[in-house]
């Protein structure tokens, strides 16, 4: 039933009420008046108008009553709704749960205008709802997206405090994402170049980038861009202006650029000392008017071992460009550890005898099987056990041992050098790396063995490490797979 149609209905019925109570009191009175009018005295007459007035007036009271119950009943019902209503929206103000929470099919209860009203509101809640959560998962994909990304990224305000910052810039700075927010930049990594083009993109209002080395415990190199968004959204006001950090870990990609560098360094210092060696024996073989037959012969030995070794040089990079590119084709197949043992000690057994040292090949001849590329793994172990006897002084030892550890077998080449100083262990697989020392600069070599040892190893799933301590010598270990083929 509709508002209005309650307050007409009630209207009437006071009206009812009123006229019904009226009557009433006229047929009092007229019932009283059937007499001859001669008989009634003044006394009877004054009564009756009294008594008429009682009824008018008990009707009015009763009248009145009834129209402030009836009254006070719509408007209880009434407000009780647009209570409802009060209620839910101040919820909504304080909070979006109420919003979330929000699952009353009729909010406003009663009459028929209110349940239309409460239709269309509930039609406006459940617009609302769906707009909340299509933001929501916005939210939470945008937020998926920032933490999963490689770049650091973080937003602070004018006062340098942080006020958002993803996973990776949390892990880049070495600090605690859940106790870092509110704090200051400055309080957090104290890096001079860092706080200065922070500083400076607030003081220009423009974005600024560098490379910096972050001054902590990562110690790393970034590549740093602050970029003020105010310019991108002007509706901020001066009190919101904020700033947008982004942090790029390149110390990976400085660290190659320094490997090539180096390589090329080193290529060229390789090539250009047998070359110029070459174009010196040549020039004096040119010059028929010096030197003896014998001397011109041993000029000429000299040049066949410097095209020898450039040939040697050149062949060894090339192998190792087929390997890193993984254009080599490996042959897998299943041989015993004893087949390796018989070829290692063919091809070095002449060169242990002239050099006057001990070769221990600790491993028994058991039917342990390897599967392996044979020719390459034997490669492996040339090159390691040739890289040790060059550092290696006569009379030393060195050692071919293994253990099985799961599913691999681990060899280890360990020698009696002059060992390798600790911050020089990384670099040592590099092509063309030597430990700067007097004693390795008086070894001859391409400078790729260890290279090459390592990228065959990796082809094989495995892995190569060293060990080392100067002045006792040097472990090279690697591991294969054992057993047959998968």
């Amino acid at each position: 039933m509709g508002f209005r149609t309650v307050l007409i209905f009630s209207q009437l019925g006071i009206a009812l009420a009123f006229c019904l109570i009226v009557v009433l009191g006229f047929n009092n009175v007229i019932d009283t008046l059937e007499g001859p009018p001669s008989n009634l005295p003044k006394l009877v007459i004054l009564n009756l108008h009294s008594q008429l007035l009682r009824y008018l007036l008990v009707a009015i009271i009763i009248s009145v009553c009834l129209a402030i119950v009836l009254s006070w009943a719509i408007a209880k019902r009434a407000s009780r709704s647009i209570e409802s209503v009060k209620n839910f929206l101040e919820d909504l103000e304080r909070s979006q749960s109420a919003l979330e929470q929000y699952s009353h099919p009729n909010l406003i209860e009663g009459f028929a205008e209110f349940s239309g009203l409460s239709t269309h509101l509930n039609k406006l809640v459940l617009f609302f709802q769906s707009d909340l959560n299509a933001a929501r998962h916005s939210a939470q994909m945008k937020q998926l997206m920032l933490d999963n990304i490689s770049e650091a990224i973080m937003l602070i305000d004018q006062k340098f405090f942080i006020e958002y910052g993803n996973q990776s810039a949390f892990d880049l700075l070495g600090i605690d994402s859940e106790n870092s927010i509110g704090l200051s930049l400055f309080e957090i990594d104290r890096t001079p170049s860092l706080n200065d083009i922070v500083k400076r993109c607030i003081e220009t209002r423009k974005a600024q980038s560098d490379e910096i080395l972050l001054d902590n415990v990562s110690k790393v190199v970034v590549s740093l861009a602050v970029i003020p968004i105010f310019q991108s959204f002007s509706s901020l006001s001066e009190s919101k202006q904020q700033y947008l950090i982004v942090m790029q870990d390149i110390s990976m990609l400085r660290k190659l650029q320094q490997v090539r560098s180096d390589f090329v360094t080193n290529a060229s210092h390789e090539l250009r000392t047998p070359l110029t060696a070459i174009q010196g024996y040549a020039e004096t073989l040119l010059d028929k008017a010096n030197g003896k037959k014998k001397q011109r012969q041993q000029f000429i030995v000299r040049i066949y071992e410097q095209a020898v070794y450039l040939s040697g040089l050149i062949s060894d990079l090339l192998n190792l460009s087929k390997i890193e590119s993984g254009s080599l084709q490996l042959n897998f197949e299943t041989c015993k550890i004893a087949d390796l043992r018989k070829k290692i000690t063919n091809l070095f057994e002449p060169l242990f005898s002239e050099s006057k040292m001990n070769f221990e090949w600790e491993i028994p001849d058991d039917p342990t099987e390897i599967y392996v590329d044979p020719e390459l793994i034997t490669q492996v172990l040339v090159n390691l056990i040739d890289n040790a006897i060059k550092y290696t002084e006569s009379g030393g030892t060195i050692s071919v041992l293994f253990q099985t550890k799961e599913d691999n077998i681990i060899f280890q080449i360990k020698d009696m050098g002059i060992g390798i100083p600790k911050q020089e262990l990384e670099r040592i697989f590099e092509r063309f790396y030597r430990v700067d020392t007097d004693s390795t600069n008086k070894v001859k070599g391409t400078g790729l063995g260890l290279s090459i040892a390592k990228h065959i190893v990796l082809q094989h799933d495995g892995r190569i490490w060293v060990e080392s301590e100067v002045g006792k010598g040097t472990s090279v270990f690697f591991s294969v797979k054992k057993g047959t083929a998968k």
